[in-house]
């Protein structure tokens, strides 16, 4: 049934789908005020009813602000929805005896034995209680980031990640901490237990079992995508996700996200291994956290959902344990899903007005700590004793700093930010230049001076590699 009504016109589906809500769900792809453009382009609204075969589906908009109009086979990138899958992969292998939910990292890992990331549990890593960090906390990775902010994981690769995680010092923590990293890592677990490369075992574990035949982590599916879009409704590239496969690879379209939606919330297989039980409460009275699933329990009512977002996309998955409803949302831009996702599953759960989601790739801090350190160390030159030379050279590699941290701060939609670091810096440097005239030209000592020639010419070769 379902295929059936996915291969009608998107027009005859949009004219009886979703009555009422209509304008509702138009709106979400209006500029918000003050804005040049939608923060997407397009939307897709897809909801199963309580009775097996009832979908509805709404296709908003095109695949790009000057696109076609999407249909039932426009592909987009998920995000970390791939964490609901990866959870009942787990769940089924652990099922099928292949592994089991409390073996530790280091018996699929042996690299890692011996360490505390070696220590940590398959079930700790899935329902986010590992105590690692949301991404790795290290220089080589800050550097990937920064090299590549419109797609920040390509550069990072899994050996990167190993070398990190055998310097880790962490240990599992009784609460509930998001974390990419251990997702990546779980990824990585299951393609040793399996014995094949993550994409492979999804798609002949979950997707193809599930009828999403053509869904897939795998990099290539990027080039027949939808265009995605940041806060400000720009063209974004795609992510290369690489090394985190686990925490975000899955690229879908409709009919593939509506056919392992239907098989989760009916939990016949591949979802009848359990991923969906709660493991752990979240740090709310209303949540919990399954194998990958995350579970809401207000109203009455008991979701089991996830969310996911890129650099161009956000996207929901839930369904209700209790009605059965399920929906589907897939945006190609920076739009808040999770309160209409829970709307559209349970009119009880409040709709949250249209604000502006916050950024996934990484980057605005780093912005921010390049800005203020820089802005530091010209405050703090302006009263030690230096010649024009060196004044001259560091207010070049400050200016060169500072254009990078604008750079970063615009592309994470902070603007104001940018334009005070900018005044700040502006006043600096009109008062290093008003005291180049007293200062000698060169320092007494030739040490000074080579020294600050290697040092702007190492900053400056900083900010050209990271540029």
């Amino acid at each position: 049934m379902i295929a059936v009504l996915l291969a009608m016109p998107a027009s005859v589906q949009a004219a009886e789908a979703f009555a009422g809500q209509r304008d509702l769900l138009q709106r979400q792809l209006q500029p918000l005020p003050g804005a040049e453009l939608p923060k997407a382009s397009g939307l897709v609204v897809a909801r199963l009813g309580a009775q097996p075969g009832e979908p509805e589906l709404l296709l908003l908009g095109t695949s790009s602000h000057a696109g076609v109009a999407l249909t039932p086979q426009s592909r987009f990138e998920l995000g970390s929805v791939t964490k609901a899958l990866v959870g009942s992969l787990l769940a089924r292998m652990d099922a099928q005896q292949q592994l089991r939910l409390d073996d530790t990292v280091e018996r699929w890992l042996p690299e890692l034995a011996g360490t505390p990331a070696g220590h940590l549990t398959l079930r700790s890593l899935a329902t986010h209680h590992s105590g690692l960090p949301r991404l790795p906390l290290s220089l080589r990775f800050l550097a990937s980031m920064l090299r590549d902010p419109g797609d920040p994981y390509r550069r990072y690769s899994q050996a990167d990640m190993l070398d990190w995680l055998r310097d880790w010092g962490g240990e599992a923590k009784p609460e509930f901490s998001y974390s990419n990293l251990g997702f990546a890592l779980l990824g990585q677990v299951l393609e040793r237990a399996g014995g094949q490369p993550l994409a492979a075992l999804m798609a002949a574990q979950i997707l193809r079992p599930a009828g999403a035949d053509g869904a897939g982590l795998e990099p290539q599916l990027a080039s027949a995508q939808v265009q995605g879009h940041d806060e400000k409704g720009r063209p974004t590239p795609a992510w290369t996700i690489g090394a985190f496969a686990g925490a975000g690879a899955l690229r879908a379209d409709a009919q593939q996200m509506l056919a392992l939606l239907n098989a989760a919330r009916q939990r016949r297989a591949p979802f009848d291994a359990g991923a969906e039980r709660e493991q752990a409460r979240r740090n709310n009275a209303h949540g919990a956290v399954a194998l990958g699933w995350m579970r809401t329990e207000k109203h009455g009512d008991r979701i089991v959902w996830h969310n996911g977002g890129t650099g161009g996309f956000r996207s929901y998955l839930g369904y209700s344990e209790v009605s059965g409803r399920g929906v589907l949302l897939m945006a190609n831009g920076q739009l808040e899903l999770d309160s209409l996702g829970m709307h559209l599953i349970n009119p009880a759960f409040a709709l949250d007005p249209p604000v502006q989601a916050a950024r996934s790739a990484p980057g605005g801090w780093i912005g921010a700590v390049i800005a203020l350190l820089t802005l530091a160390g010209m405050a703090w030159r302006l009263w030690r004793p230096q010649s024009r030379t060196e004044q001259l050279l560091e207010l070049l590699v400050g200016s060169a700093l500072m254009a990078l941290a604008w750079r970063m701060l615009l592309a994470a939609a902070n603007p104001w930010m940018a334009h005070s670091a900018a005044a700040v810096a502006l006043l600096l440097g009109l008062a290093t230049l008003a005291r180049l005239r007293r200062q000698p030209i060169w320092p007494g000592a030739m040490r000074r001076s080579l020294t600050a020639l290697l040092n702007a010419a190492g900053g400056l070769l900083l900010v050209y590699w990271l540029w």
